[in-house]
């Protein structure tokens, strides 16, 4: 790998090292299957993908409709609503979307 330019002060930056490369290759790594997982559910037949097309049909008219007269109703910012939905969740997540949230924020309960 030849040097790069760098173009602040001029100088050539030295190229990166093997562990330096092989952190940024783990990174990457981690960051495809996280999308790849929240993404990309296995479309192996018709059937896949019908029921993807169907799932996000819904989850399209929740986002729209459903958490907005929520929000309204509880009267909280729709994104608050939708991280304590996150955080309430007792799917199976994947990647980042299984991160650690705060709970209680919002009293989801008094909406019905």
């Amino acid at each position: 790998v030849d040097a790069v330019e760098n173009l602040d002060s001029g100088e050539a930056a030295s190229p990166p090292g093997e562990e330096e490369l092989a952190g940024e290759l783990e990174r990457l790594c981690v960051r495809k299957l996280e999308t790849a997982s929240v993404l990309r559910p296995p479309l192996k037949c018709d059937e896949d993908l019908t029921a993807v097309r169907d799932r996000l049909t819904k989850a399209l008219e929740f986002l729209r409709v459903g958490l907005v007269e929520a929000a309204k109703g509880l009267n909280v910012l729709r994104g608050l609503l939708f991280q304590e939905l996150l955080a309430r969740g007792t799917g199976q997540t994947a990647g980042h979307l299984a991160r650690e949230r705060p709970v209680g924020r919002v009293k989801v309960e008094d909406f019905c």
